[in-house]
């Protein structure tokens, strides 16, 4: 009997799930804000190994952190998003693509085509035996990885795991889950250096001394350091706001 009850909301759920839907309801038209969570999956056998034979340690993405901006259309969509995950590294990436799935399908699919952005920012750790220049000495050093990926992504959403929170129907809650696939054909090496802040003075229009800061990070290439690997993958799942263009009349049957 317990097992039943605990079966009947999984049930309906899946009815809803994949109920029959009209055309209407799978044309979409919207602008997407998406926040959700997963995990990253990516082999660093080489890094993993110096820091484990160095450090006695070993840098773990137990999960990852997911937001997007992007617009989803009829046959196409685009946007562009980041990922922060636990190991230290955070990515972006830029999308487009086109649907893979037709209308009246429970699951909106569309395949894209992505470039990321990495960047690893590792405090805890230095390359082995450094010796510090005058400049760096007493600065807050940091192992800096950046790399660019391109790869393709997937982004689907359920279209009948969804809430409509305004009166003309334009504005819903979305829920779904996205993919994504990166390779990296170039070469990439870590760095080894510290942010440095400079300020500069200047008169503005009132004759007013201002002055601005701006940081940047002052570092050379390590080559002792293993790169970290040329591909990745991950996975997770998102609930998103979206604002279409134009109201979905029939969307009240649902």
């Amino acid at each position: 009997m317990k097992k039943l009850i605990i079966l009947v909301p999984f049930l309906i759920l899946f009815k809803s799930t994949f109920a029959q839907l009209t055309e209407q309801e799978t044309k979409y038209d919207f602008f997407t804000l998406a926040v959700g969570g997963g995990k990253t999956f990516v082999a660093n056998t080489a890094f993993d190994a110096w820091t484990e034979q160095n450090y006695q340690r070993k840098i773990y993405n137990n999960g990852e952190v997911y937001a997007d901006f992007g617009a989803a259309l009829k046959n196409i969509d685009f946007g562009g998003g980041a990922q922060w995950a636990s190991g230290d590294f955070a990515m972006i990436n830029f999308y487009v693509g086109h649907r893979i799935t037709p209308l009246k399908s429970p699951i909106t699919s569309y395949l894209n085509f992505s470039w990321f952005g990495y960047i690893d920012d590792i405090y805890s750790l230095s390359p082995v035996n450094y010796v510090r220049t005058p400049d760096e000495v007493g600065k807050h050093m940091e192992l800096r990885y950046t790399s660019s990926f391109i790869g393709i992504s997937s982004k689907n959403y359920f279209n009948n795991i969804k809430f409509n929170i305004s009166r003309n129907r334009k504005v819903y809650f979305r829920t779904g889950f996205y993919a994504d696939f990166g390779y990296r054909p170039w070469g990439a090496v870590w760095q080894y250096g510290y942010n440095k802040e400079t300020d500069s003075q200047y008169y503005d229009d009132d004759n007013q001394l201002e002055t601005t800061s701006t940081t940047n990070f002052v570092g050379h290439n390590v080559y002792s350091v293993p790169a970290l690997a040329n591909k990745f993958f991950d996975a997770g799942v998102f609930i998103a706001i979206t604002f279409s263009t134009i109201p979905k009349k029939d969307e009240g049957k649902m």
